[in-house]
């Protein structure tokens, strides 16, 4: 926002100047060179004779009122981006503001200076975001996807390979070139919603919890919100509002079903899983395109059609086919990877060859930190560690992994036959098996075969 145009300014109204003079200082400060006015009669003076992209008003104020500056706003000016300033004891004006679509968002008063710049940048590309969409310009609509995706440092080029893969199925079907291009414009804004949700949730570290997960389900409605305003296509709404739906119903925003779900959303649908699946995320590295065509098949006539995704699956190059480099971590590997933490080297050297009848790939690490540190560099199946050791313990590391690499199986092994801290993590979820030193060969072999199994189900989980 450093280069604003006569269209896309910010205008700020207060009826306090001690609170103009600090937002101007503040909005300076980032690049923002912003309109003010004291009043809203001064305000809406402005908003016609000058382009305003955003609007950021108090709410109480003498003469015209915030609520009714932002309704004139809206009536008036409908692409301007409306937000709103607040105190706690207006806080049920704001959200009623919000939820009768007179205000995008708001913010209350004392601000915090990070957080109200954010908002209104936000709101500026979210501007710009509905401009782009009505011109319908591909270089602008393209260049904004990717701004949305600066959001998220794990997503970076995703909507080109989204539109990519999508693509070489559209070619499978023989999709008419206007339908072609229809699918590349969904498939590049299919995250726009994405756009309202905090970088801290895009780019957290470990599993999302349940009011953060809520938060990220919202944004195909966001998303389809910004559509509708900027006037696009029904496929390419379409595919925003339902990239999430699931073959067998169990997906969201509306949960339909089989047919029910628009075709180019189930294209793009599956294009989404397979690039998620094959580049790297916080918690694990990519998967080898083997690997992905592996957890997606095990989704077939679940969270895919099983039609479409023979043939998707049939059409669909790996990096390597198409010419170009593996994402980093994505080199193809035909053994899962178990990783041992134990300080005694020969409790290593022991599971060391129980596991050989496995076609398993054994690493072994002699404390928690260095076996954090392989969790770093590598994707790990299971992990096997000792419940007592120097410095970190086996529950403490546990605990670790589970934050950060949900598909990774955790077992903890003891010398206790009892332990009631096991059965208390096992009920939390902290580990998922339990095993007992000195550990009977054949029920070695089972318990890993099983962890294996399970990590199959958890990349489905976290990745689909």
């Amino acid at each position: 926002m450093t280069e604003q145009s006569s269209q896309d300014r910010v205008l700020v109204v207060d009826d306090e100047p001690q609170v103009l003079a600090s937002i101007a200082r503040l909005f300076r400060q980032e690049g923002i060179e912003p309109l003010l006015a004291d009043s809203g009669e001064q305000a809406l003076e402005l908003l016609n004779h000058h382009g305003v992209a955003v609007l950021l008003t108090d709410n109480l104020m003498p003469g015209t009122s915030g609520m009714e500056l932002l309704t004139a706003a809206k009536d008036q000016f409908p692409d301007t981006v409306r937000l709103m300033m607040t105190g706690n004891a207006n806080l049920t004006v704001a959200l009623e503001a919000i939820n009768e679509g007179e205000v995008y968002k708001f913010i209350v008063k004392p601000w915090d200076n990070d957080e109200l710049v954010a908002m209104v940048r936000e709101a500026y590309h979210r501007f710009q975001l509905i401009q782009a969409m009505r011109n319908a310009d591909e270089l602008t609509l393209r260049s904004l996807a990717q701004t949305i995706e600066l959001k998220d440092r794990y997503t970076r080029g995703h909507c080109d390979r989204v539109a990519h893969y999508a693509l070489q199925l559209a070619e499978r079907l023989a999709m008419s070139a206007e339908g072609k291009k229809l699918l590349r414009h969904g498939c590049w804004l299919h995250d726009c919603g994405k756009i309202g949700i905090p970088e801290s949730i895009l780019n957290k570290e470990g599993p999302l919890n349940p009011g953060e997960f809520i938060m990220i389900k919202k944004h195909p409605g966001w998303g389809v919100k910004v559509a509708k305003e900027a006037g696009l296509d029904q496929v390419t709404k379409d595919i925003i509002y339902h990239h999430h739906e699931r073959f067998d119903g169990s997906g969201y925003p509306d949960g339909l079903a089989a047919d029910d779900i628009p075709l180019m959303a189930q294209i793009a649908a599956m294009a989404d899983a397979y690039d998620a699946l094959t580049t790297n995320r916080s918690y694990r590295q990519g998967f080898s395109h083997r690997k992905a065509m592996e957890i997606m098949m095990a989704e077939r006539g679940r969270a895919f059609s099983p039609e479409l995704l023979d043939l998707f699956l049939a059409e669909i190059k790996s990096p390597l086919d198409q010419g170009t480099d593996l994402p980093p971590g994505c080199q193809e590997q035909e053994k899962r990877t178990v990783l041992v933490v134990d300080d005694n080297k020969l409790i290593l050297k022991a599971m060391g060859r129980a596991l050989a009848p496995l076609d398993l790939s054994v690493i072994t690490a002699e404390s928690a930190p260095e076996a954090l540190a392989v969790m770093t560099r590598q994707d790990i199946a299971v992990l096997i560690t000792d419940k007592r050791m120097p410095g970190m313990g086996g529950l403490d590391l546990l605990h670790r992994v589970k934050a950060q690499w949900p598909a990774t199986v955790a077992i903890l092994m003891s010398g206790d036959v009892e332990c009631p801290e096991a059965e208390q993590a096992l009920k939390r979820g902290a580990i998922q098996r339990y095993l007992v030193k000195p550990w009977n060969p054949d029920e070695l072999l089972r318990t890993i075969t099983a962890a294996l199994e399970q990590h199959q189900d958890n990349l489905v989980r976290c990745n689909l």
